[in-house]
């Protein structure tokens, strides 16, 4: 399958793919609008890997993610990571950049919450490739 490409839909309203991820059933992932925040939670749990290192989401919207990993940031400095979703009975990674807005030290894990620059979704395949490559 390759790269998927990024519709003018997905790039000019990122929404619509997390609009995609909220159809689930009842007990899966919830939206929520959380106070003072500009754009609708998907509360959910979803894999990531940062750095080589595994983590979970605790909740994406259409304009940033907030994950706890092990692997500590710094407030301001930019990230790639990787984050798995299953869209339309398909297992597809998001590939991420962004900005470092907030770090939560917390025992055992770091909680970090990144502003999002850019998304992409691709297969579990080209994933590798693309990791792969970026050491290069």
């Amino acid at each position: 399958m390759g790269i998927v490409p990024a519709s003018s839909e997905l790039t000019h309203r990122p929404e619509s793919a997390l609009t995609q991820m909220n159809r689930t059933p009842a007990n899966g992932p919830s939206t929520t609008r959380l106070s003072g925040r500009g754009a609708d939670r998907l509360c959910s749990e979803l894999p990531i890997e940062i750095n080589g290192t595994s983590g979970l989401t605790r909740n994406v919207s259409a304009t940033g993610v907030y994950f706890e990993t092990t692997v500590a940031k710094a407030p301001g400095s930019k990230v790639q990571f990787v984050v798995q979703v299953m869209v339309k009975g398909e297992l597809l990674k998001m590939v991420c950049s962004g900005e470092v807005v907030r770090v939560e030290h917390k025992v055992g894990t770091v909680g970090i919450a990144v502003k999002l620059c850019s998304s992409f979704f691709t297969d579990t395949n080209s994933c590798e490739e693309l990791s792969a490559s970026a050491d290069d």
